[in-house]
């Protein structure tokens, strides 16, 4: 998989599992961009600039510490296509 595909599916992954619910069905992973490039074995460089392609899109949204999603499976929408 590309990067992008292995980043959204270890996202929705996690969100499964460990999401935290912000009110009004949006979700928050409690992640740092390190941390997401040590999970799928990619460059702190390249997760950034995926993660702010990904914000463009209107997929997920970043926040100091922590991605902000609506629901899950966008994620895996997303990274199928």
């Amino acid at each position: 998989y590309r990067v992008e595909q292995r980043l959204l599916l270890s996202l929705a992954e996690l969100a499964d599992h460990c999401a935290v619910e912000t009110g009004q069905k949006d979700y928050a992973l409690p992640l740092t961009q390190t941390d997401l490039a040590a999970l799928i074995g990619a460059t702190r460089e390249t997760v950034s600039t995926t993660l702010n392609s990904l914000e463009r899109r209107g997929v997920l949204r970043l926040r100091r510490r922590s991605l902000e999603f609506t629901w899950p499976d966008q994620l895996r929408s997303a990274a199928t296509g």
